[in-house]
């Protein structure tokens, strides 16, 4: 049995068992909110006095728009911020080592825009994506010491991982034309991703260069609780692999263009539009 804690801020949850996961407050509607009685009852008799004074009276009288929803305080559903600094600086008063097994997830902003900080953390204006990687991988490596600290580095399992890559070019690599629409989105399909296995200790990071896809990343999980290293994660993915991608427009998600590769995934012009287009209607 693993101690869970979910570190995410826009994640709801239901169910009798949420409250044994770390950081999360059960959401079930009606029951998740305060409601301020004191200041509801005085709104509400505000309302009536108006609704019944004498209209000789209510022409003096005034009344402003009432907001009820704000006698209502909703309480915090998952009290994390993703902000990667309020992260550090938790990592020295919340994070506690425990005697049994524990899973986290912890979801940052990562090295997302605005590029705000450089690498030693501080604020910066007009910062590069460069910047903001180097402050993720300080923040990284901050984590990581804190385990190293407490004993528990060599018996965790770690992966680093994130939802999409970034093209931090300004040129045609990152941009492609298909039926009037631009597609800025390469870059997006090539994700970092970090593994460590249990008892593994390395002092040089080394690189793989498995043809991965998302897909894959189920084996991988399943591997690193079956005590796999990560030399043995993904062996038997070929060293030559067609993978496939969809790209889109940002906020126009609903139409999305197929492209496929059998090239490295920052290899953009690799990529090759396969004529399959795929539309929400």
């Amino acid at each position: 049995m693993y101690q869970v804690g979910i570190y995410e801020n826009e994640l709801n949850y239901v169910g009798e068992n949420v409250l044994k996961i770390d950081n999360v407050e059960n959401f079930n509607g009606s029951n998740n909110l305060k409601l301020d009685n004191g200041l509801y009852l005085k709104n509400q008799i505000k309302y009536i006095l108006f609704r019944y004074l004498p209209y000789f009276l209510k022409k003096y009288s005034k009344i402003e728009y009432v907001d009820f929803s704000k006698t209502i305080e909703q309480k915090e559903i998952a009290p994390f911020s993703p902000e990667n600094l309020e992260f550090v600086n938790s990592l020295k008063t919340d994070t506690k080592v425990v005697d049994n097994k524990v899973f986290k997830f912890i979801h940052l902003m990562g090295s997302h825009v605005p590029f705000t900080h450089n690498k030693d953390l501080n604020e910066i204006k007009n910062g590069s994506y460069y910047d903001e990687v180097e402050a993720c991988l300080t923040i990284t490596k901050m984590y990581i010491d804190y385990l190293k600290e407490n004993n528990v580095y060599n018996n965790s399992r770690i992966i680093i991982m994130a939802d999409h890559g970034y093209c931090w070019k300004n040129d045609d690599t990152c941009i492609r034309k298909e039926n009037g629409f631009t597609l800025d989105s390469f870059g997006r399909q090539n994700p970092i991703l970090l593994v460590k296995g249990i008892k593994e200790n390395h002092k040089k990071m080394q690189v793989s260069n498995v043809p991965v896809s998302y897909d894959d990343l189920m084996d991988v999980y399943m591997d690193l609780l079956d005590n796999k290293s990560s030399k043995e994660l993904l062996k038997d993915i070929p060293k030559k692999r067609t993978r496939k991608t969809m790209m889109y427009v940002w906020l126009h998600e609903n139409h999305m263009y197929e492209y496929e590769t059998d090239g490295k995934a920052w290899e953009n012009d690799k990529f090759i539009y396969t004529n399959n287009e795929y539309i929400r209607k």
